[in-house]
């Protein structure tokens, strides 16, 4: 009998299968920090995704301060060609000031921000907490930029004595969106972020 309970407590619990949400086009950008190296010369990638192209958008900086964020989002619509209906955020403090603040979903958003997202059209959502589904598409993004892009150019230019700083990381960051990220075949989707993007493109807001 023990034997069997110890059995029994060793059968692997069923996990809720995930199930991938296919965003229609023109409706959403997810947003995420990620940082490269931390230190004296610290140096942060902001990282924006579209939700149903896949399109990739990444800016090197030296910080992660509001007006950095602001400038970043300006940079990110001019690159995609329009904006979004809604903008994907995580707990950032630049983002949001109290979750929940008024009821359940209805939060206090950090007066700038708000007030931005009048001015653009676009408005503000959080991601739900512990479900790591609901902002997904943006997190892999910030590993993908780290494993294909900032690791191999730094391990190039080291022994050329070249430091990746933000100039150089955007240099380097522009032409691999254009040659790579957003040309290559995404597993997700099947297809070419660049060839979805065209289609999302005509779907937001100029």
């Amino acid at each position: 009998i023990l034997r069997a309970f110890i059995r029994s407590l060793s059968v692997p619990q069923e996990l809720e299968p995930a199930v991938r949400f296919e965003t229609e086009p023109g409706r959403q950008m997810q947003v995420d920090w990620g940082t490269m190296r931390n230190g004296r010369s610290p140096l942060h990638v902001f990282v924006a995704v579209l939700g149903y192209s896949q399109m990739l958008y990444i800016e090197f900086t030296d910080n992660m301060r509001y007006d950095t964020l602001d400038t970043c989002h300006r940079n990110a619509f001019r690159f995609f060609g329009g904006v979004p209906r809604e903008v994907l955020y995580d707990n950032m403090k630049t983002v949001v000031l109290q979750r929940d603040a008024y009821q359940t979903g209805q939060h206090r958003f950090h007066p700038s921000l708000w007030q931005f997202g009048k001015e653009m059209c676009f408005s503000p959502r959080l991601c739900r907490p512990f479900r790591a589904q609901t902002k997904g598409k943006v997190e892999r993004m910030v590993q993908y930029t780290r494993n294909s892009f900032y690791i191999p150019l730094m391990t190039r230019l080291r022994p050329m004595g070249i430091t990746v700083d933000v100039e150089t990381a955007n240099r380097h960051g522009l032409r691999w969106l254009h040659d790579v990220a957003n040309q290559r075949k995404h597993e997700t989707i099947q297809a070419r972020p660049c060839d979805r993007w065209h289609e999302e493109q005509q779907s937001m807001l100029a």
